[in-house]
């Protein structure tokens, strides 16, 4: 096990990013891939730990995503038969919890999802934004340092109080989907009148 993962569970502790969690998310998906085979459709790394030089948690965050929630019960049973516990759908948000590791030693979240869920989009969109957004991943920084200080026995709160934040990103990272898919639209029609 990559020693750089990892946490007591419950509790708050932010690192320096490590190039370690990239490493630590292939391994970890192979391992899934082979568990899961032909039952996913794709494996994301999400979270903190998937955005370069970000301070996180080190805990893995990876979802999976699946074409039907009717595989999800032989999902269920091939992790747990591999190590995972499953926790369930905990925010009925159709967000399936596996964790691996134990009390002491949390190192992997595992959520699997379906394909065309908010889920799905939500974390794909987080993460992409934050990588290509300089000032809303030194301010998301800044907020994790100053809630881990607060909350460092704490994690439900610690959560709690970044999700205000994590859903104003969303939204912009949404905004600026919809932004450039319009410049998009208009230039490709530019293209067509001068072809013309």
């Amino acid at each position: 096990m990559i020693k750089t993962i990892g946490l007591k569970r419950g509790t708050v502790k932010i690192v320096p990013y490590s190039t370690k969690w990239h490493t630590a998310f292939e391994k970890e998906k192979k391992v899934l891939s082979n568990i899961l085979k032909g039952k996913f459709l794709d494996i994301q790394h999400i979270g903190s730990t998937s955005i370069p030089g970000l301070v996180a948690k080190p805990i893995l965050d990876i979802a999976i995503a699946i074409s039907n929630i009717n595989i999800l019960e032989e999902c269920i049973k091939k992790l747990e038969n591999n190590g995972y516990q499953y926790l369930g759908d905990k925010e009925g948000r159709k967000n399936y919890l596996f964790v691996k590791g134990d009390e002491d030693n949390r190192t992997h979240y595992i959520h699997i999802v379906g394909i065309n869920s908010l889920n799905w989009k939500n974390y794909i969109l987080f993460r992409d934004y934050l990588i290509s957004n300089k000032d809303s991943y030194i301010e998301y920084s800044k907020l994790k340092k100053k809630l881990a200080k607060r909350f460092s026995n704490n994690r439900k709160e610690y959560t709690k109080l970044k999700a205000d934040f994590i859903e104003k990103i969303i939204d912009e990272a949404r905004q600026s989907q919809e932004k450039l898919r319009i410049r998009k639209g208009k230039s490709k029609r530019n293209e067509e009148k001068n072809k013309n």
